[in-house]
C-alpha cells in the first residue's frame, strides 16, 4: 500500500519559484485558478492504540492558470474521511511569475494519484496568519514508523519543495544522477551538527547510516503583510544562522513596517548506507515559500543546455536578453526560469553544460567516430605523446597533384578548447581549385619533435604510396616544406624524412646524407622575419625610436646579401651600433635557421628555392578559414568531426569544379592579387582615394584635436614661416620654428658653427654665471669683443622679435667685427682664411702669451696639477736623489678644450663620460716617464723610476671636447666609435649631483671633407633640437620636431641620424650648476690631494674663502707634511733655465731626528737585473702530518747569481738572491720589487687570487693599491665556521699567549706537526713581558685567538699583557725595523 503511495507520490514534480529576494506579488495578476484534488487513503496499524488505524492521504494542489503551473503538497493524517471540500482561490502569496508550459507538465498531471473523497481539514489546525492557505489537520507518524520504498529507474524524480512526512531510498547509482540535485530544496535551510553517534558508510540499515540533517528556517515577513491582514506582499528569504538573521530583522520593511520572524523549525535527514541514500523528512511547513529560489529543475535544465548547445558562443547577457535572429531577438533564457534572470547564474550554468559535454568518455567517443568514418583517421597514438592524424582521399590527391608552390605546414592554437593542443596542417596549391588546399591535419596534444615527426612521417608515407601507386619515381624535391622557424618541427621533419627512407628497400643513403639532404628541403617563412624586424624596432631601450626605419633597412638587407662577406660585414656593423640587439641577431643567424632565410647560408638548390613561397601566410589564411568556418575551441571528439567537415568542403568544392559549377565569380579567386595589381593594396579599402575620401568626411561635431590637424607637417617651409598676410595674433612664434644666427660669407662656416654651439652653451646661465665675469674686462681685453657680442645677441633675442632679418643682419655685422679683430691679433691669416672650428677661441684666451688671466678665463678653463715622483738610487751620487724626490708646478695649469684621439678608443671602451673622469680624477695609477726629470746637457743624473701624477683642480663651466682628425697612427678619426652621453659626472654622488656638478650635452660641431663646411645641431632648455647650416635657410637654425636630444645628439655618431658625408668634429658640453659647482669641484679635489699626496695651496683653507674670480684663476701650491722644499739653485743645477725654475719646484724628504736605521735607506736602483716575475706565494696548510712545507711556491726560485731588488715595510732593503732569505716574499706588479708576505697590512697578500695584482706599500703604488684595495669584512659573530688555521694567514694580527697573559702578534707562517698546527709570529717590539722573560717563535693553535667578537664569554677569559701602542711610539708608522 505504501509503495503506491510513495510511487504515486513521487510522479509528481514541481517546479522553482523566483529567484529574487523579494517578491511583492501585488505586481503579479490575482487570476481564479481551478484547484484539483487527488487522495489515496492507507491503512495500517498504529502504534498508540490498538485496533486503531491511521489515515494516510496524500493531497496533490495542482494550481492551474494559463501559464499551467503547478504545485504540490503532501500530508500525512489521521482525520477522518470528509466530502470533497470546494475549489478556492489561489492566495497571492503564492503567485508566480508567468512561465512558459512544458509537455512533461502535463504528462505529470495525467499520472496525478487517482481521485479520491477528499479530506476535511480539522478546525484545530487551521491558520488565522494564513487564511488563504488550506492546511489540512494531521496527527505526527514518526517517519521511522513508515517502510520506506525504493523507485524505479523511470520513477526517479525529486521535489524540491517537499513536505509532509516523507522516507524514500534511492540507490548509490540514482542519487548521482542529475534528477535528483544531489537533494538540493528550496526552503530556507540551516545545517543542523552532526548526532552523537555517529553512524557509518557501511550500515546495512539507512537508519544506522551517516546522517546529514538540515532545519527549515521559515520566511521573514512584516507586521503589514498580506497574511496579517495587512497589504504588504514582500516576503523575505531569512539567512542560515541565527546571527544573520537577528541583523535582518534589525532592519525594516520597505513598507515602513517592523520584520518579523516566522519560524518552522521542520527537518529533513540525508542518511548514507551501504545500500544507498534515504531521504527523511519530517512535518509540514507552516508558512508560505520563500521567494528565492536556488535550482534548476530537470526540465529547465534541460531546455536550457539545449539552447547553449545551439548558441554555444553567446555570451550570458546576449542570452539574458535574447539570442538575435533574423527577424529579432529570440526569447530569453529567464522565461526557461526566474533563476536564470542573473547573468552571473547563466555563466555558471553554461560552464557546466560546456563541462558535462566534456567530461564524456574520450575513447568510446573516438571510437565512434572511428566506426562511423573509417578511412578518416590514418594514424593516431597516445603513448608517448598523442596525436591523431587525419586525411581524406580528395586530401591525398590534393597532395599528389599539384607541386608547382611546394607544401606548407604550420601549426594553429585555438582550434582546440585544450590551450595546449595543436592543429598541423600541410596544405599544397591546387590550381583547379585556384587555392591553397589541406593534405594532412593532425591534432597533437603539443608541439614537441616527437609530434611534428609522426605528422610528417604520415605525410611522406601517404604521398610515397600514392606516388608508387601512379608509377611515378619518388624525388626528394617533392617532399620540399615551407615552415617556421621551431626547433621542433625543424627537427622533426630531419628525423620523419630519416626514418622514412631507412625503412625502404631502394634507400642506398646513410642517415648522416639523408639528414643533410632534409635540411636542404627546408625554406623559412620571410614574414616570420619581418614582424620580428617590425617587433624590435619599436622596442625604445634597444633601438632608439628615431633610428627604428634605419634598423630596420639595415636588418632587411640582410636578405638580399648574397655573399657571406657582405652580410658578415653588415650583420657585424648592425652588432656594433646596437649591441642590446645582438642576442636576437645571434638567434637568426644561428646553425640551422640562417640556411632557411639567408642566401649565404642557403643549402636548398636555388631552382627549387625560387619555386617555393617565401613565407607561410597561406597556410595562416587557412587556419583563418577554419576558424570563420567550423570556430574555435572544440572538444577532441568535436573537433575531429569539425575536421571532417572541413574534408567533405573540399570534396564538395572539388565536385563541383568537375561539374562545371562556378565557384566564384570572376578570373581570379584570389581576390587581394587583383587588387594589389591594381591598387597597390590587397584591400580596395586601404586605396589612396578612400583613405582621403575618409578625410573628407570627418565628424562636423568634433574639433579639430589630433597633432596632425592642429600642428600640420612636421617638415617646416622656413620661407614660409612669417605670413604677411596673417595677424600678429596668429602668426607662429619665430622660436618655435627657427632661430636668427649667422649667415655664412667667405669661408665663415667654421666661425659661426663654433658662435652658435657657444652662445647656447651660454644662454643657459648667462645672468648666474656668465654676466657676473662681465664686469672684470676692459675694451683691451681679448675677451672683451666675444663676451659683449654674446651679451648684445641675449638682449636681442630676449623677446619676439618682429623683425627676424633685422636680427640676421646684426649677427653677420657682429661675425664680421670679431674676424676682422681676429686678423688684427693675427690669430687667424685673413678675413677668408678657414680654420679650425675651435682653434682660435684657444688663442684668443691666451692672448698676449704672458697676458694676465681673468675671471672670464675660468669659464673656458680647466687647471691641471702635476706632481712628478722619482723613488730614487743608491747608485746616485747626490744624498738627496739616492731617496724619494718630488717635483710640482708652482701653479697649475690651464688647458682650454679636450681632444680625444682613436687609439684611447679601446682603453676606455668608446666611453667619453670614463675618459674624461679617468682625466680629471686624484685617485689613479701615474704614468710612467721614460726616465728622471734630473737631465742637464742631455745626461740623467738619476736612475729611479720616475712617475708623473696629472689631475684636475678647476672645471670649466663650457666644456669642449674635439676629435683629433688624425691619430698618431695616422687613422682617420671621425668621431664613430666614441659615445658621447648625455650627462658626464664628474664626481661620484648624490651630493655632487645636488650641487649641479652635471655636464649636460648642448650640440654637436659637424665637418664634410669634400665640401670643407661646418654645420651644427644642438639643444635649448626647452629640449628642442635644432639643426644649423649658415649657407641655408638665410642663416636660420631650424627645428626639427622628431629630433630628441638623447638619439640626435647624444650617443654614437652613426645612431644620431648625421647628416650624410658629415662627421663629428666636436662636442661641447655645459656644467649644470655653474660657477658654484665649480667651486665646490675645486674644494673636493684639493681635499682629496691633501689627503693622499699632501698637496695644497698656499692658502691653506684650499678656497673656502676666496672669491669666484679668485677661484678661477690659477693659485699657487705646495707639498706639505714631510716634503721639503730644495730652495738651493745650485742643487737645483738640471733648472738653471729661468722659466723652469720659476715654474717648478722639488721636494725632498724631510730629515727625521731619530737615529737612523736601516730602514731610512734609499731604495735600491731598479736598473739591477731582476729575477723573474713571481705574482704572489701563497700559503699553504695540509690536513696531513707528511706536509711539513708550509708554503706553495709556484715558480722556481732565481738563480743565486741573480740580484733582486728588496723594499719592504719592515725596514729590510738589500740587494741578492730571493733564497737568502728566510721568509716568503712577493714581487709588486707596478715597482717591481720584492716585499714579505707576511709584513702586509691585515695578510692582504695571503688571501689574493691568482689573477690578482700585488702592490706594495710605497707611495708610487698607493693609486694602484686603493683601486684594488678589498672591503674589510664586517665583524663575526662567535660561532664561526671557518678554523683558526685558515683564518690566520700571514701577515695577519692576532692576539698570542704568553704565560698568563695574551700580547698582540703578526702571523709569519704555520706549519703541521704531529696533527697539530703551529704558527711562526712575531710579537710586537713593544710589548713588555714579565721578569724580562724572551716569548717562543712558535705558538700553537690554542694560545691564538683573533676574533671574540660577540663572544662575551671567552673575552672576559682574556687577560691583556703590557705594551705600547703604536701610536704612541715616537716614529714614523711604516718604519717597523725589528718587526
Amino acid at each position: 500500500m505504501f509503495s503506491n503511495l510513495f510511487q504515486k507520490l513521487f510522479w509528481y514534480r514541481t517546479p522553482c519559484e523566483c529567484d529574487a529576494t523579494q517578491l511583492d506579488t501585488r505586481s503579479q495578476p490575482k487570476e481564479a485558478s481551478r484547484f484539483s484534488h487527488a487522495e489515496t487513503v492507507v491503512s495500517q496499524p498504529h502504534t498508540g492504540t490498538p485496533n486503531e488505524h491511521v489515515r494516510v492521504d496524500v493531497s496533490v494542489h495542482v494550481f492551474e492558470s494559463q501559464n499551467q503551473r503547478h504545485h504540490s503538497q503532501h500530508h500525512i493524517s489521521n482525520a477522518p474521511t470528509a466530502p470533497p471540500a470546494p475549489p478556492f482561490q489561489c492566495p497571492p502569496a503564492l503567485s508566480q511569475p508567468t512561465l512558459p508550459s512544458h509537455p512533461q507538465l502535463k504528462q505529470n498531471e495525467m499520472r496525478a494519484a487517482p481521485p479520491a473523497a477528499p479530506l476535511q481539514q480539522p478546525p484545530a489546525l487551521l491558520q488565522p496568519a494564513l487564511p488563504s492557505h488550506r492546511v489540512t489537520q494531521v496527527h505526527e507518524v514518526p517517519a521511522a514508523n513508515v517502510q520506506p520504498q525504493a523507485p524505479t529507474s523511470a520513477d526517479i524524480e525529486w521535489d524540491v519543495w517537499p513536505n509532509g512526512h516523507i522516507v524514500k531510498i534511492y540507490s548509490h547509482e540514482d542519487a548521482k544522477q542529475p534528477e535528483i540535485n544531489d537533494f538540493h530544496v528550496h526552503w530556507a535551510c540551516e545545517g543542523v551538527g552532526a548526532p552523537r553517534k555517529q553512524g557509518s558508510l557501511d550500515a546495512l540499515e539507512w537508519r544506522d547510516g551517516v546522517r546529514t540533517r538540515r532545519r527549515c528556517n521559515g520566511v521573514i515577513v512584516c507586521t503589514n503583510h498580506e497574511s496579517k491582514g495587512g497589504s504588504c506582499a514582500i516576503v523575505i528569504r531569512p539567512n542560515t544562522t541565527k546571527k544573520l538573521i537577528a541583523k535582518q530583522l534589525e532592519a525594516t520593511c520597505a513598507c515602513g513596517a517592523t520584520l518579523v520572524h516566522s519560524n518552522c523549525r521542520t527537518i529533513h535527514d540525508i542518511f548514507k548506507f551501504s545500500g544507498g541514500v534515504c531521504f527523511v523528512h519530517r512535518g509540514f511547513h507552516n508558512h508560505i515559500r520563500p521567494p528565492r529560489r536556488l535550482h534548476l529543475t530537470k526540465a529547465e535544465l534541460a531546455h536550457f543546455q539545449k539552447v547553449i548547445e545551439e548558441h554555444p558562443r553567446m555570451g550570458a547577457t546576449q542570452l539574458v536578453m535574447g539570442r538575435p535572429g533574423i527577424n529579432g531577438p529570440q526569447e530569453s533564457v529567464a522565461t526557461i526560469s526566474p533563476v536564470l534572470l542573473n547573468t552571473a547564474r547563466v555563466n555558471h550554468e553554461r560552464k557546466k553544460v560546456f563541462t558535462k559535454s566534456r567530461g564524456k568518455d574520450i575513447i568510446a567517443e573516438f571510437t565512434e567516430f572511428q566506426r562511423q568514418y573509417p578511412d578518416f583517421v590514418i594514424f593516431h597514438t597516445f603513448e608517448p605523446v598523442a596525436v591523431v592524424i587525419t586525411q581524406s582521399p580528395i586530401m591525398l590527391s590534393f597532395l599528389v597533384k599539384n607541386h608547382s608552390n611546394g607544401i606548407i605546414s604550420d601549426a594553429a592554437h585555438g582550434f582546440w578548447a585544450e590551450r595546449n593542443d595543436l592543429l598541423i596542417i600541410s596544405s599544397v596549391f591546387s590550381d583547379a581549385l585556384q587555392c591553397w588546399v589541406p593534405g594532412v591535419m593532425t591534432w597533437s596534444n603539443g608541439g614537441t619533435e616527437t609530434h611534428y615527426r609522426h605528422h610528417f612521417r604520415a605525410l611522406f608515407e601517404t604521398m610515397a604510396g600514392e606516388y608508387e601507386r601512379q608509377n611515378i619515381i619518388l624525388t626528394d624535391d617533392l617532399f620540399a616544406n615551407v615552415i617556421d622557424f621551431s626547433q621542433a618541427e625543424r627537427a622533426g621533419f630531419v628525423n620523419a624524412y630519416v626514418e622514412f627512407w631507412m625503412v625502404r628497400e631502394d634507400n642506398t643513403r646513410p642517415p648522416e646524407e639523408l639528414a643533410e639532404a632534409a635540411r636542404g628541403l627546408l625554406k623559412g617563412c620571410r614574414q616570420h622575419f619581418h614582424a620580428q624586424v617590425t617587433r624590435i624596432k619599436k622596442i625604445s631601450g634597444v633601438v632608439p625610436p628615431a633610428l627604428a626605419e634605419v634598423f630596420a633597412d639595415r636588418v632587411l638587407q640582410l636578405l638580399q646579401c648574397q655573399d657571406l662577406v657582405t652580410f658578415k660585414s653588415i650583420s657585424s656593423s648592425l652588432i656594433r651600433d646596437y649591441p642590446k640587439a645582438e642576442d636576437w641577431l645571434n638567434w637568426w643567424m644561428a646553425d640551422g635557421r640562417a640556411e632557411m632565410l639567408f642566401a649565404p647560408f642557403r643549402r636548398m638548390p636555388d631552382n627549387l628555392w625560387y619555386n617555393l613561397e617565401d613565407t607561410t601566410n597561406a597556410e595562416e589564411a587557412m587556419h583563418w578559414r577554419i576558424y570563420c568556418g567550423l570556430g574555435k575551441f572544440h572538444g577532441f571528439v568535436a573537433g575531429l568531426h569539425a575536421l571532417r567537415a572541413f574534408s567533405e568542403y573540399w570534396q564538395l568544392q572539388s565536385a563541383g569544379n568537375s561539374s562545371g559549377i562556378p565557384l566564384f565569380y570572376g578570373n581570379m579567386r584570389q581576390f587581394w592579387q587583383k587588387w594589389k595589381a591594381e591598387l597597390g593594396t590587397t584591400h580596395p579599402s586601404r586605396a589612396p582615394e578612400k583613405i582621403a575620401a575618409k578625410k573628407r568626411t570627418r565628424n562636423d561635431g568634433r574639433p579639430p584635436d589630433t597633432a596632425r590637424q592642429l600642428l600640420g607637417k612636421h617638415s617646416i617651409d622656413v620661407d614660409d614661416v612669417l605670413d604677411t598676410s596673417l595677424s600678429p595674433t596668429k602668426q607662429p612664434r619665430l622660436h618655435d620654428m627657427k632661430r636668427a644666427s649667422y649667415k655664412w660669407s667667405n669661408n665663415s662656416c667654421w666661425l659661426d658653427t663654433s658662435l652658435e654651439l657657444l652662445f647656447i652653451a651660454i644662454s643657459r646661465d648667462f645672468e648666474t654665471s656668465f654676466s657676473p665675469r662681465l664686469s672684470e674686462l676692459t675694451d683691451a681685453d681679448s675677451l672683451s669683443l666675444l663676451s659683449h657680442a654674446f651679451e648684445a645677441r641675449t638682449v636681442i633675442q630676449g623677446s619676439d622679435p618682429s623683425a627676424p632679418e633685422d636680427i640676421v643682419n646684426v649677427l653677420f655685422a657682429q661675425r664680421e667685427s670679431l674676424r676682422h679683430d681676429l686678423v688684427n691679433k693675427k690669430i687667424i691669416s685673413a678675413m677668408d682664411s678657414f680654420e679650425a672650428i675651435f682653434t682660435w677661441l684657444g688663442s684668443l684666451l691666451n692672448y698676449p702669451r704672458d697676458g694676465a688671466i681673468k675671471f672670464m678665463h675660468g669659464y673656458f678653463h680647466l687647471h691641471m696639477i702635476d706632481v712628478r715622483s722619482c723613488s730614487g738610487s743608491l747608485s746616485n751620487e747626490l744624498s738627496f736623489m739616492q731617496d724619494q724626490h718630488w717635483q710640482t708646478l708652482r701653479k697649475p695649469r690651464t688647458v682650454f678644450h679636450l681632444q680625444l684621439r682613436r687609439s684611447e678608443t679601446e682603453q676606455f671602451d668608446g666611453d667619453v663620460s670614463k675618459w674624461f673622469r679617468h682625466y680629471i680624477q686624484v685617485k689613479k695609477p701615474p704614468e710612467k716617464m721614460p726616465s728622471c726629470w734630473c737631465v742637464f746637457d742631455g745626461e740623467v743624473y738619476c736612475s729611479g723610476a720616475a712617475t708623473c701624477l696629472k689631475f684636475c683642480s678647476h672645471i670649466p663651466i663650457t666644456l669642449i671636447i674635439e676629435i683629433d682628425d688624425q691619430d698618431a697612427q695616422g687613422h682617420n678619426n671621425n668621431g664613430s666609435s666614441w659615445h658621447f652621453p648625455q650627462t658626464i659626472r664628474p664626481l661620484d654622488g648624490k651630493a655632487e649631483e645636488r650641487q649641479g656638478v652635471v655636464y649636460e650635452i648642448v650640440g654637436r660641431a659637424f665637418f664634410n671633407p669634400g665640401s670643407s663646411h661646418f654645420i651644427a645641431r644642438f639643444a635649448t632648455p626647452d629640449k628642442r633640437v635644432y639643426d644649423y647650416d649658415g649657407m641655408k635657410f638665410g642663416g636660420y637654425a631650424t627645428v626639427d620636431r622628431k629630433a630628441k636630444i638623447n638619439t640626435h645628439i647624444a650617443g654614437t655618431h652613426r645612431l644620431i641620424s648625421p647628416p650624410p658625408r658629415y662627421n663629428t668634429c666636436a662636442v661641447i658640453y655645459h656644467l649644470r650648476g655653474g660657477t658654484e659647482a665649480q667651486r665646490y669641484f675645486s674644494r673636493h679635489q684639493m681635499a682629496l690631494a691633501q689627503q693622499m699626496f699632501d698637496i695644497e695651496f698656499v692658502d691653506s683653507h684650499n678656497g673656502s674663502q676666496l672669491t669666484d674670480s679668485d677661484l678661477s684663476i690659477p693659485r699657487e701650491i705646495r707639498l706639505c707634511g714631510d716634503h721639503v722644499a730644495i730652495q738651493s739653485d745650485v742643487k737645483r743645477f738640471w733648472a738653471q733655465d729661468q722659466t723652469i725654475s720659476t715654474k717648478c719646484v722639488d721636494y725632498v724628504a724631510r730629515k727625521k731626528h731619530h737615529p737612523v736605521t736601516e730602514s731610512s735607506l734609499p731604495p735600491p736602483s731598479i736598473s739591477q737585473p731582476r729575477p723573474p716575475k713571481r705574482k704572489r706565494v701563497q700559503l699553504h696548510i695540509s690536513d696531513s702530518d707528511d706536509d711539513i712545507p708550509s708554503t706553495q711556491q709556484p715558480l722556481p726560485p732565481p738563480p743565486l747569481s741573480q740580484e733582486y731588488e728588496f723594499y719592504c715595510r719592515c725596514g729590510s732593503r738589500e740587494h741578492g738572491d730571493l733564497q737568502k732569505e728566510s721568509e716568503v716574499a712577493i714581487q709588486c706588479d707596478n715597482c717591481e720589487r720584492w716585499s714579505h708576505i707576511a709584513c702586509q697590512r691585515d695578510g692582504r697578500a695571503s688571501t689574493l687570487t691568482k689573477k690578482q695584482a700585488f702592490y706594495c706599500d710605497t707611495p708610487d703604488c698607493a693609486p694602484y693599491r686603493d683601486r684594488t684595495q678589498v672591503r674589510r669584512p664586517e665583524r663575526v659573530a662567535r660561532h664561526i665556521t671557518v678554523p683558526i688555521v685558515k683564518r690566520l694567514l700571514p701577515g695577519k694580527g692576532a692576539l698570542a699567549r704568553h704565560g698568563k697573559y695574551w700580547y698582540p702578534v703578526r702571523i709569519k707562517s704555520c706549519r703541521r706537526v704531529g696533527g697539530r698546527a703551529l704558527f711562526t709570529v712575531k710579537w710586537w717590539r713593544h710589548c713588555f713581558f714579565k721578569h724580562n722573560t724572551q716569548p717562543p717563535g712558535e705558538v700553537s693553535e690554542e694560545d691564538l685567538v683573533d676574533a671574540l667578537y660577540g663572544d662575551r664569554k671567552r673575552r672576559r677569559m682574556i687577560r691583556l699583557g703590557k705594551w705600547t701602542h703604536a701610536h704612541e711610539v715616537p716614529q714614523h708608522e711604516d718604519v717597523n725595523v725589528t718587526m
